[in-house]
């Protein structure tokens, strides 16, 4: 156990510091290495290393590979009554949105919105799996919104959107950069008037927070 936990951690460090390629070689050996083996304890960190494995896919522009890792990890512990395993499958779904959601714009910039909304589609459906999971999980919410705003829902995408700003874990400024960040990925006309929802809402959530005098 501590050896895939050192070598899914040697992963996360090569991440951080921009070599996904030897991040993804390091998490592709812990699941050849530990992926069989039936320990709870290993389990865990299989699914750390196939989910940390899709997001370097993602930040190498490896779309179709990044969803595929996520899906190996939702396929294989998504039945586990596991607590740390469902935490990663939430993350997995989390991920796995937010990629279909890039996937879409991409497509939206090509003004081939017939597709772009099956994969906002099929985006929606993995947020809404992971808000099964985790109802108050911020950063689904987010996406979510981000997500309804897209296929042109925008008083259902504000609505999420202000829920998600309440959230206690990674909501409030921390799910506003994060959004802001997000909006700059593949830039869209339809990002401009989301910002403005955005903004909006933040002003909104910090005068609600301020003290009364």
């Amino acid at each position: 156990e501590q050896v895939a936990m050192a070598m899914v951690n040697k992963g996360i460090c090569l991440g951080e510091m921009g070599d996904h390629g030897k991040a993804i070689v390091t998490y592709e050996q812990a699941i050849d290495t530990y992926g069989r083996d039936q320990s709870p304890a290993l389990h865990e960190q299989v699914a750390r290393a196939m989910v940390s494995k899709g997001i370097n896919l993602g930040k190498m522009g490896d779309l179709s590979k990044e969803i595929a890792a996520y899906e190996r990890a939702i396929d294989t512990y998504g039945p586990s009554p596991s607590l740390a395993l469902r935490e990663q499958v939430t993350r997995a779904m989390v991920s796995k949105g937010f990629a279909l959601l890039l996937a879409a714009k991409a497509l939206l910039a090509k003004s081939d919105n017939s597709q772009a909304d099956k994969l906002l589609l099929k985006g929606e459906t993995e947020l809404q799996g992971a808000l099964e999971r985790k109802p108050r999980e911020a950063i689904a919410l987010g996406n979510l919104a981000y997500v309804q705003w897209l296929l042109k829902r925008p008083a259902e995408s504000e609505a999420t959107f202000r829920t998600a700003l309440t959230e206690k874990d990674n909501g409030g400024e921390h799910l506003y950069k994060g959004t802001l960040d997000d909006i700059a990925q593949h830039p869209i006309p339809e990002d401009s008037d989301f910002r403005k929802m955005v903004e909006r809402l933040w002003v909104e959530y910090q005068s609600k927070q301020a003290p009364s005098v």
